[in-house]
């Protein structure tokens, strides 16, 4: 609800469609990217982000940000956290069971039924 209000006063203010919302996916990603870290210490950080953002836009300063650093290197940024974030995943893959086992199984499951299908 609190999301839902802040979009639609950041909305009203900028005149254009603004949503301003955190996924259970994104909070995922976030949780396995920063180990070491509580909760409340990374929705505090996300909600810093979020404010610097918006006090960016509302200065006008995004243009200014976009031309100093290249697209390229955000790009980069976001695909080495990705990376991170994948790796440390295909690793847990790998060594707990409780992962591996319904990876491989579907895998298997996948094998066969494949064979009788052809």
């Amino acid at each position: 609800m609190t999301t839902g209000l802040f979009s639609l006063v950041l909305s009203l203010f900028t005149r254009q469609p603004v949503s301003i919302n955190l996924s259970v996916a994104a909070l995922v990603f976030i949780a396995g990217s920063a180990s070491g870290f509580s909760l409340a210490q990374l929705l505090g950080a996300n909600l810093v982000v979020g404010l610097v953002a918006v006090a960016l836009s509302l200065l006008r300063l995004n243009d200014v940000f976009a031309r100093i650093i290249p697209p390229q290197i955000a790009i980069g940024v976001f695909a080495g956290t990705v990376m991170a974030f994948m790796w440390k995943t295909s690793l847990s893959a790998v060594d707990d069971p409780i992962y591996a086992g319904p990876v491989n199984g579907g895998r298997l499951i996948n094998t066969r039924l494949r064979l009788l299908v052809s």
